[in-house]
């Protein structure tokens, strides 16, 4: 029976796959390159991406492999929208068998998608990633209680950290270095404490794009405060 539906979870890859009797479409997520920054399950226009295991996206415990996000091989209309805007290129879209460049992908060539304005940026293990989001974050002292770092850890760039107080003061500092965060979200949506908020205030684009497909998904991003609101 037609169509027949795939979806799987390995040590280093998740797909959802659709195949027709001669066609097939099959979305890809590299877990060596997902950040888990939320940025796809944010943009799907058809909220078919859903969470996984918060921070587990490139993690396996025993025979059990985890995913900060789930794919749905069936609702997915492999549109390509979360693989246009991943910030790190950790989703594929193939047709066919054969991946989808970004400027091939129909919603662009139909005008639906406007070209991003992002910045190649390095990333700490020596990926590469895209800025072109901008924002500012806001530190909630009073949730951050467990101290398990998260943020830190899961922060592609480098632009959290943690910095000893003054000799006669409590504790330690949230230090946020607004020039290196990318504003992809990987802390605010890893949190387990809701102690981080992230607030887009631009999506940097340029180019026409037609109405009014683009101002959805952009909408979809600027809401994006935390966790689990």
């Amino acid at each position: 029976m037609f169509p027949r539906l795939d979806h799987k979870i390995t040590s280093d890859k998740q797909f959802a796959e659709k195949r027709f009797l001669v066609r097939s479409a099959r979305l890809e997520l590299d877990k060596d390159n997902c950040r888990n920054c939320g940025v796809c399950l944010n943009a799907c226009p058809n909220d078919v991406i859903t969470r996984g295991a918060p921070g587990a996206s490139i993690k396996t415990t025993g025979d059990q492999v985890m995913a900060g996000v789930l794919l749905d091989p069936d609702s997915c209309s492999y549109c390509g929208v979360c693989s246009y805007l991943c910030p790190f290129d950790a989703l594929t879209l193939f047709i066919d068998g054969e991946p989808v460049k970004d400027e091939k992908l129909q919603l662009v060539i139909k005008g639906a998608l406007p070209e991003l304005d992002a910045k190649e940026v390095q990333l700490l293990d020596g990926k590469k990633g895209k800025h072109f989001m901008d924002g500012h974050l806001e530190y909630d002292e009073d949730k951050c209680q467990s101290g398990c770092r998260t943020c830190t850890n899961l922060c592609p760039t480098g632009a959290l950290s943690f910095e000893k107080r003054d000799p006669w003061q409590v504790g330690e500092k949230f230090v946020i270095d607004r020039d290196a965060c990318i504003y992809c979200g990987a802390c605010a949506f890893s949190c387990p404490s809701s102690a981080i908020k992230i607030f887009r205030d631009k999506i940097m684009i340029k180019g026409e794009f037609s109405d009014p497909f683009w101002p959805d998904i952009e909408k979809r991003l600027l809401i994006f405060h935390g966790t689990f609101e």
